[in-house]
């Protein structure tokens, strides 16, 4: 807008001057960024009054300043009163003071899977501390703090707590179970066979513990006596069968559980062990 004499006055920021229409309005746009989230807006303003003659001092002048963030828009009014040609404008008193909203973040649920999330996002208007990354399952806790200028869209202004989980995945463990034929051998009075021998264990996460649950020889449970005579180690799983079973086949059920770890939940399989005794 140019000069064309009937200008209520001029605002000059940053060395541009915008002219003031009959109106009243001008349009100027200036933005200083401080880093931080906030831009500053400082402007020296000329007025008059319509006919190119200078406003008596003490005069009340009000400017309305509309402030974009996105598609939002705030405003607020500042007042002041002309001294010479040319007055500062401070805000005015009682009016919104000037600051944005933003929308407090929210906290995340993931599942480990080894890799990093982030559980609180970062954004514009507010800083985070504490924990917004993690790779391990687990509870965490991150703070947003308002940049200043800012206030939260509840209305609010204090940081704000934000939790947000890792959960744990679940244990991968898979299990096999083998043959196993036993035949005593000389004089000895029992055959013991190892883990590896009696069972194909993969992936499994945390301890591994074996609990013997029931034993039969075709369709038929064992007496006590005999049910003794077949023993699993329950830190090991190693089986051990004593000398005094009658020959047959066997079938030897077993519950292996792996405990887990802080990524990993416990996990239960039961396997049958199927046992000849010659």
């Amino acid at each position: 807008m140019t000069d064309n004499g009937s200008n209520l006055g001029s605002v000059k920021m940053d060395g541009q001057t915008y002219y003031i229409n009959s109106e009243g309005t001008t349009d100027a746009t200036v933005e200083k960024d401080n880093g931080d989230g906030t831009k500053d807006m400082s402007a020296e303003v000329i007025l008059s009054s319509g006919d190119g003659s200078k406003l008596p001092a003490g005069t009340e002048a009000k400017l309305y300043v509309a402030v974009k963030h996105g598609d939002e828009e705030v405003g607020w009014s500042m007042k002041g009163s002309p001294r010479n040609d040319d007055i500062t404008i401070p805000a005015e008193e009682g009016s919104p003071e000037k600051s944005l909203t933003v929308t407090p973040p929210t906290g995340k649920d993931f599942t480990y899977d080894g890799t990093e999330h982030t559980g609180v996002e970062a954004g514009t208007g507010y800083t985070l501390s504490g924990t917004a990354k993690a790779i391990d399952a687990g509870s965490y806790k991150a703070t947003a703090t308002l940049a200043s200028g800012y206030k939260w869209t509840d209305g609010s202004s204090t940081p704000k707590e934000i939790l947000w989980t890792i959960n744990q995945a679940e244990n991968t463990m898979t299990v096999k179970a083998k043959k196993v034929t036993c035949k005593f051998k000389n004089k000895k009075k029992k055959e013991t066979y190892k883990a590896d021998q009696v069972y194909d264990i993969q992936n499994a996460k945390g301890d591994v513990r074996f609990q013997k649950v029931e034993i039969k020889r075709g369709h038929k449970k064992l007496s006590k006596k005999d049910y003794k005579k077949i023993a699993v180690s329950q830190t090991t799983g190693k089986i051990t069968i004593k000398k005094g079973l009658p020959k047959g086949k066997y079938k030897v059920k077993v519950t292996l559980t792996a405990s887990g770890n802080n990524n990993y939940t416990s996990k239960s399989q039961d396997v049958t062990v199927k046992i000849t005794v010659k």
